[in-house]
């Protein structure tokens, strides 16, 4: 028998991930507006705190680093179940199989359309699915993602995926070009266009962030209410699970 997976549990580590992601973009954009302000300031301010500065942006460097694993981690387990779920489901013409919901994350020039065609996929496929029944599943299902509740509305739109997909790229590339910037700099214009650009990528970023809590708890919803109408259709094969093994 196939089963289908409950998702909610890595829906809100994903959600505290991203939340906690978003504090450390904040020191992230102090930090770097820091360094702008140091940078078009004035010269000999500028020699007496430039090794702070860097020693600074290191290890705030560091600790981003380090957040962003985790919540890179959190997310694809989440993203991949979810995906996992409609192919147990039996939907056809996905536009990748399970594995690669993982997979295209670490794929050069893929990475940079692959994941958001697969959560359009999970978006629209959840809903559905589901179709007229979701009403009806509303009033029945409990809907536990952030203490919320089976009263709980959810967006519908794709709106909601472009712009986190939109804003994740944007910030992309713009840190991409502020490093590319600065490594080859020879001049203090060069290094302040870099430092305004890499401002444009936090903000950028943040944005993401908020776009992606928003996205998951609504799409929490709709997967809920997918579960729920495949448990309750008689003829169905198939059986729900809590099995939160991390390969699932």
């Amino acid at each position: 028998m196939n089963k289908i997976l409950d998702n909610r549990e890595r829906a809100k580590n994903t959600i505290i991930a991203f939340w906690v992601m978003l504090g450390v973009y904040v020191i992230i954009l102090v930090s770097d507006f820091m360094e702008y302000r140091l940078l078009t300031g004035d010269w000999m301010t500028l020699v007496r705190d430039a090794d702070a500065n860097d020693t600074r942006q290191v290890a705030v460097a560091l600790i981003a680093m380090v957040f962003q694993i985790v919540l890179i981690v959190l997310f694809i387990q989440w993203f991949r179940r979810a995906y996992n779920n409609l192919h147990k489901a039996g939907e056809k013409g996905l536009v990748a199989s399970e594995g690669w919901a993982a997979g295209y994350w670490f794929i050069p020039i893929a990475n940079w359309f692959k994941p958001y065609q697969i959560m359009r996929d999970i978006w629209n496929r959840t809903q559905s699915y589901v179709g007229g029944d979701v009403d009806e599943l509303s009033e029945t299902y409990d809907v536990i993602i952030d203490g919320g509740s089976d009263h709980e509305t959810a967006e519908t739109s794709l709106n909601v995926v472009n712009m986190w997909w939109a804003f994740w790229i944007i910030s992309g590339i713009t840190s991409t070009i502020s490093i590319q910037i600065t490594n080859n700099a020879t001049e203090m214009d060069a290094f302040q266009m870099a430092s305004l650009i890499g401002l444009v990528s936090d903000v950028a970023a943040i944005v993401a962030i908020f776009m992606g809590v928003r996205m998951i708890k609504n799409s929490q919803i709709h997967q809920n209410k997918f579960l729920m109408s495949v448990k309750n259709k008689e003829q169905s094969t198939f059986g729900i699970s809590e099995s939160d093994e991390i390969l699932d």
